[in-house]
């Protein structure tokens, strides 16, 4: 299982680099081609994008978490870090651009990361347990966030609210 794991953790890491080198550094991988965006909104979004500067940042990540998950570092940072973006792209392929290959290959990225991090859950395990508190907050009624917001009927004192 743990080889299985390796190869699809390496098959992931492989994948996001040459998609951020590819909108970085174009004449290195003239054979991969650009991506054609059929549908008016869809260019307009990804114009706006890029534009903007964040399908830049998107691209970085994809770079920075594919090279730590094939240097086998920091692999749920990584792992969660792409999640979002990956997700992003997930929903303009699928209701934006409508095109079956992109879509088919956005949900097998998006289900990739997803059973990596199913695989890694133990380390996300002190985020997703409930009653931990944050830095600088208490565990008594009011002095955190879960009793202030996510409880509207705890016992803490309106004052702290």
């Amino acid at each position: 299982m743990t080889r299985l794991l390796d190869a699809l953790r390496i098959l992931l890491g492989a994948i996001m680099p040459v998609t951020a080198v590819r909108y970085f550094l174009p004449p290195l991988l003239p054979f991969l081609p650009a991506a054609q965006w059929e549908d008016p909104m869809a260019q307009r979004l990804m114009a706006s994008f890029d534009r903007s500067g964040l399908l830049a940042v998107a691209k970085f990540i994809h770079l920075a978490g594919g090279a730590l998950l094939l240097a086998n570092r920091a692999v749920p940072f990584a792992l969660a870090a792409l999640m979002p973006v990956n997700v992003c792209g997930l929903v303009i392929s699928l209701f934006i651009e409508a095109d079956p290959l992109i879509s088919l290959l956005a949900v097998l990225t998006v289900a990739l990361n997803g059973l990596l991090m199913v695989a890694y859950l133990p380390f996300y395990r002190a985020v997703i347990e409930p009653g931990r508190v944050a830095d600088g907050e208490r565990a008594e009624d009011g002095q955190n966030y879960e009793s202030l917001f996510a409880r509207p009927f705890s016992r803490a004192p309106l004052t702290a609210c």
